[in-house]
């Protein structure tokens, strides 16, 4: 069984230190860079650093952080809560438009299980649903839906297969710290 961990005592990030490497590893690699921001405070230090902002599913409530990337110039990932409906993510992602940023790339990352053998169940359903309300993209999280890296390959393909846009694959050099989980 696998379970998330949140601690406080977890990995916090790197503040803009972490965003300076970023972009030096952007600048060396030749590839678009993407950040979490947290808080508005943060979006414009991100700004200056990330091609792409992301705004968590623990912030895709948080409108304070949604009208701060929506007066932003960046493109917004908005990865949807594990509890959130299609239309919430929706609303979510109008907040953003609305504030004039029509920059907006939404992202299925699971929903809530009762099952054991895995964190999320990726809600497969949900990406031609909202490719039929919407004309914004929408990606894929398949690792993190499941929070198992074993999984990913089938999660990858089902999302595909069910018209997702594209696939965030976060790659570490040990996949149980990167997705801070803990086995049973």
């Amino acid at each position: 069984m696998y379970a998330l961990q949140k601690s406080p005592y977890g990995f916090g990030g790197m503040g803009e230190k972490g965003l300076e490497i970023l972009a030096q590893v952007s600048e060396q690699m030749g590839l678009p860079t993407i950040s979490e921001v947290m808080d508005p405070s943060h979006v414009e230090i991100a700004s200056g650093y990330a091609d792409i902002l992301s705004v968590g599913a623990q912030n895709m409530h948080n409108y304070a952080l949604l009208d701060a990337v929506g007066t932003g110039d960046r493109p917004v990932l908005i990865k949807r809560d594990g509890s959130a409906t299609d239309e919430e993510l929706l609303l979510a992602a109008e907040q953003v438009i609305a504030r004039g940023n029509h920059r907006v790339i939404l992202c299925e990352r699971g929903i809530r299980t009762f099952e054991g053998h895995a964190r999320a169940v990726m809600d497969i359903a949900s990406i031609p649903a909202v490719h039929r309300l919407s004309h914004l993209p929408v990606i894929a999280d398949p690792v993190e839906s499941a929070g198992r890296p074993d999984f990913a390959l089938a999660m990858a393909r089902a999302a595909i297969a069910a018209g997702a846009n594209g696939l965030v694959i976060d790659v570490h050099d040990d996949d149980t710290q990167r997705l801070r989980c803990k086995r049973y």
